[in-house]
């Protein structure tokens, strides 16, 4: 079944797994939660997958509307000139 609204949650990414595996654990509990067909997550760095990779596998799953989330505890670079970046490529 195709999904036609996906919901990114990008986080920075870690060397840890544990820190990921956070990430991941929340994008769980965000997708019984938002009124999205799907929800995963993506890493700026460090981890993945990649904000890319995962916007891709949304629109190989069929999306026509993704949306990308932010969590990051403020607005530094990443979210204000990193992200925006990558969004438009």
């Amino acid at each position: 079944m195709a999904k036609d609204s996906h919901l990114v949650l990008v986080a920075h990414g870690s060397r840890r797994q544990s820190a990921n595996q956070e990430v991941v654990e929340l994008g769980l509990r965000l997708a019984s939660l938002v009124d999205f067909d799907a929800v995963s997550v993506a890493f700026l760095e460090l981890a993945e997958p990649s904000i890319p990779d995962s916007i891709d596998r949304a629109i190989d799953a069929g999306a026509t509307r993704v949306v990308v989330l932010p969590y990051f505890l403020s607005e530094g670079r990443h979210v204000s000139e990193d992200i925006p970046e990558l969004l438009k490529a």
